[in-house]
């Protein structure tokens, strides 16, 4: 039969603080972003999000990345216009850009909801 490990939290060896992420499959950060009122819902890895302008919203890292070419997943939604362009772009070992379009009109447009997953290795 094999072994279950059940933890709430694992902790680093001295025991003051939570054991770094490392796994190489693992997301490195992940961001879910109003863009309407603006504010994070929740994050990993996020140390702060700052609405840079009509759709474009700035993720700042806690943990830096070890180069600007890491992989990043984005989404999002609108409820005036379902349909959206969400990419992340100005990719930085320290943050990274989600830039909001609609199909609609072409044009940079505040959204909703925004969603970004990061993916690479930590500095």
């Amino acid at each position: 039969m094999p072994s279950v490990l059940n933890v709430d939290t694992i902790v680093d060896k001295a025991g003051t603080g939570p054991v770094a992420l490392t796994k190489q499959s693992a997301a490195k950060a992940w961001a879910n972003l109003n863009g309407s009122s603006f504010g994070l819902r929740d994050s990993f890895n996020i140390a702060s999000a700052t609405d840079s302008g009509t759709g474009l919203y700035d993720h700042a890292f806690t943990s830096a990345m070890s180069n600007a070419n890491f992989s990043g997943t984005t989404n999002g939604h609108r409820d005036a216009d379902q349909a959206l362009s969400i990419r992340n772009t100005n990719n930085a070992t320290g943050s990274y850009r989600v830039l909001s379009n609609g199909h609609t009109n072409s044009t940079d447009t505040d959204t909703d909801s925004a969603f970004s997953q990061i993916c690479g290795d930590l500095a």
